[in-house]
Parts: C-alpha cells; sequence; structure tokens
C-alpha cells in the first residue's frame, strides 16, 4: 500500500461529546460517511484498484474495509490493509470479464486463483488480497438504489455497507445501523450457504469488532442456532471443515488468533457432541482437545446471565 495516503479525520464540524460508542457512531454518521467516501477515493486515485475493477464499469466494494473506517474514522488510507488484509469487490458482469481475468493485463506480479464461496481472488503487490464476485441478477443496472437492495445479499448485518462505483459514493443499509444499535452479529437471511463456515465467520468477526472498537458484540438468534446445531448436531465432516477454515484464517493472519479461543469459550454454552470432540482431536491434537471446556451443570456457573448473552 502507497505510503502516500494522506486522507485526514475532518475537524471542520465540531459535534457534542457522546459517551455511548453506538449513539456516538449514529450521531457523527454523516460526517463518518463522507470521510469514508474520501478515504476510498483516495484509495481509487493512488492505487490501481480502478483499472483492475473497471473503470467503465458498475462495482462496490462491500462490507469489511468499509465497515471498519465508518466504525473507527483514525483508520487512513495508508493504514486500510494493515486492519484489513484483504477487500470484497461485487461486480455487475462476470468475473471473467475483469481484465486481468480476461488476459488483456501484461502485469505478471498480479495472481488469479478461486476462492471459497466463488468468484475470483486477485493478488497485487501494492493492494494486497482482492475478492471480486458477480453480483448480476435482472434489477440491477449499478444504480445506488440498486447496490442498496444488493445488500441483502451480504453475510452479516454489520456487513451490509458499501463504497459504490462509479457514484464513488459510500451506501449504508438499514441492517447495519440495526445491528449496530444491538451490538449484534447476525446473519441478513436466516438461511444462508455453508452454515458451518458462516459460524466462524460470526465468531471471528465478533472478536474482529472488539478488538476494533473496543466494544463487545454478541451473537444474534440466528447465528447461536447454529453455532448450537454445529456443537451438537452437526455431522463431523462439517465441524471438521469449519476447524480446518478458521485455523487457516488465523494461520494466515486473515482472523485475531483470539478467534480460536473465543470459538471455545462460546461453545461452552451446549453439550458438544461426540462428532465436535472427535473433530477438534482429530485437527488440533491431544493438546487443544483437553482444553475443550465441558458444558457444566450449571449454565451460568459463576456468572451473570447479562456476562453469558454478551459472550454469545
Amino acid at each position: 500500500m502507497s505510503q502516500n495516503c494522506s486522507t485526514q479525520v475532518s475537524r471542520k464540524r465540531r459535534t457534542p461529546v457522546v459517551r455511548n460508542f453506538v449513539a456516538s457512531v449514529l450521531h457523527q454518521l454523516d460526517d463518518r460517511q463522507e470521510y469514508t467516501r474520501q478515504v476510498f477515493l483516495e484509495l481509487c486515485e493512488r492505487t490501481s484498484l480502478v483499472d483492475l475493477a473497471g473503470k467503465d464499469r458498475s462495482w462496490a466494494i462491500i462490507g469489511g474495509a468499509v465497515r471498519d473506517t465508518l466504525l473507527s474514522p483514525k483508520i487512513g488510507c495508508s493504514h486500510l490493509f494493515e486492519l484489513w488484509p484483504d477487500i470484497d469487490i461485487a461486480v455487475t458482469h462476470d468475473v471473467s470479464e475483469l481484465p486481468v481475468a480476461a488476459g488483456s493485463s501484461n502485469d505478471r506480479s498480479i495472481t488469479i486463483s478461486p476462492n471459497s464461496f466463488g468468484g475470483l481472488k486477485i493478488r497485487e503487490p501494492k493492494l494486497g488480497v482482492i475478492d471480486f464476485w458477480t453480483w448480476t441478477t435482472p434489477k440491477n443496472h449499478g444504480s445506488t438504489a440498486n447496490w442498496l437492495e444488493e445488500l441483502e445479499r451480504v453475510d452479516f448485518g454489520m456487513n451490509a455497507v458499501a463504497f459504490v462505483w462509479p457514484q464513488r459514493e459510500v451506501i449504508i443499509h438499514r441492517r447495519w445501523i440495526q445491528d449496530l444499535r444491538t451490538r449484534r452479529i447476525e446473519k441478513v437471511s436466516p438461511q444462508s450457504p455453508k452454515t458451518s463456515i458462516q459460524v466462524v465467520r460470526a465468531i471471528a468477526l465478533k472478536v474482529k469488532l472488539q478488538l476494533l472498537v473496543n466494544q463487545s458484540f454478541g451473537l444474534g438468534t440466528n447465528i447461536r442456532q447454529d453455532l448450537q446445531w454445529l456443537v451438537k448436531d452437526a455431522p463431523r465432516a462439517e465441524v471438521t471443515q469449519a476447524i480446518h477454515y478458521m485455523i487457516e484464517k488465523t494461520t494466515n493472519s486473515r482472523w485475531p488468533i483470539a478467534t480460536l479461543e473465543r470459538f471455545l469459550r462460546v461453545s461452552r454454552a451446549y453439550r458438544q457432541s461426540v462428532e465436535f470432540d472427535e473433530a477438534i482431536l482429530e485437527v488440533w491434537g491431544d493438546r487443544f482437545s483437553r482444553s475443550i471446556p465441558r458444558k457444566p451443570k450449571n449454565k451460568l456457573q459463576g456468572r451473570t446471565s447479562h456476562q453469558t448473552t454478551l459472550d454469545l
């Protein structure tokens, strides 16, 4: 990432100090939205991002990088990828039509591979990792209103934000505001693909947000139901897949290492199945399997109900 990025937090508009973090974010949302827009405009100007995504195409940077900049306006262009090692970009055309995918780019430093959920993972030396996805629906013609509707396809409400091109705007879905108010990590749609993977992704996001803004976020009802299924009823292969995925992400520094400990902690709320324990043993071995806590006779043993709710 270029060290020349120089976006600074705007000091033009003074706002009253609000002690509650959520109230503060919502009170300053217009300013934060504009600041985030400026950060991503600078990113587009100083890197090859627009060339990779398509100057004359409709696309949107979705989720993490935009979310973190909104929540922590101290993040500048030069620090964006230190906190978020990749960005997700949805395009309204097939990813095979990207210049780099079509072979029209002569830059051999760029590498291309499939990503876990479909689409392409592109590694560019200055930008790092970019995941491109095709979001093509009959109603999506690339307008801001279309992209707001498309955000209903994201995994979690806290990821329902985007920087859209060519409008050069930051858009915020109502679910983002709703889940921020309640400080919950929750699925946008009750039905989602790869449920076991979504569970560990939700836990990773919980940890990420707590580290970023020093606030506890709970797991929503649907995520807790999926977690219970993973711990008590999921086939061993599903559990093994989720754990492998989590270890891969933490090993590659894509997720905070604390995600592993948090995963074990939140599993305490349920009695683990034999398949769950065997999967832990298979992937982590004796040293880690011995650390798996068994469900206590009294679920609230030594804890208040408020503490238990925040852990989940």
